[in-house]
């Protein structure tokens, strides 16, 4: 496991939805995490303080690259969910993660659509924990994404950037409508 190859790893788990605690609490306790440091509701320092993340999937992938700390995505899509976007709302996503879909490549792995083992998921985040060049990529895949959303609002601008798929940052237009809208 990732905790035996790394002895010096320490495990914490962010838990902003409390209710979930006690569950987060028993299955670590099952898994026997000895590594395990903390277990918080306070992301930040968390995101702070660490050196790659095992994300679900959401604004916190798009706060961790704006913390430039190596992630991937786990996230589970039903399979009735998949199959309404697909065939009903006509939806071909190739990412769910916002730093994905903004960056229009892989920046983050994601772990989305089934099966995927223990074993992919284990190997992809060794990788960003301590192999340099995989590190790199994905810090060279945010720089990008604050390129993109430049020195503005990055939640509105990554809105847009998703609703409007041949979007690119556009000072003249931005300008232009800062002043039609005052």
């Amino acid at each position: 496991t990732l905790t035996e190859k790394h002895a010096d790893m320490q495990v914490a788990v962010s838990c902003s939805q409390t209710q979930y605690r006690p569950l987060i609490e028993k299955m670590l306790h099952n898994a026997s995490m000895q590594q395990l440091t903390q277990i918080t509701d306070d992301s930040y320092p968390l995101m702070e303080s660490c050196h790659a993340a095992l994300a679900k999937s959401g604004t916190v992938t798009l706060e961790l690259s704006l913390f430039n700390k190596p992630a991937a995505i786990v996230y589970q899509v039903e399979r009735l969910n998949r199959f309404i976007a697909k065939h009903v709302l006509r939806l071909d996503l190739e990412h769910v993660g916002i730093v994905n879909i903004l960056a229009k490549k892989t920046v983050q792995p994601e772990f989305v659509i089934e099966p995927f083992t223990m074993e992919q998921l284990s190997s992809t985040v060794d990788r960003l924990f301590s192999d340099d060049d995989a590190r790199l990529a994905c810090l060279e895949g945010y720089r990008q994404i604050t390129e993109i959303l430049g020195p503005k609002k990055a939640s509105k601008e990554a809105a847009r950037a998703i609703l409007t798929p041949d979007y690119a940052p556009n000072p003249r237009r931005d300008a232009l409508e800062k002043c039609t809208s005052a």
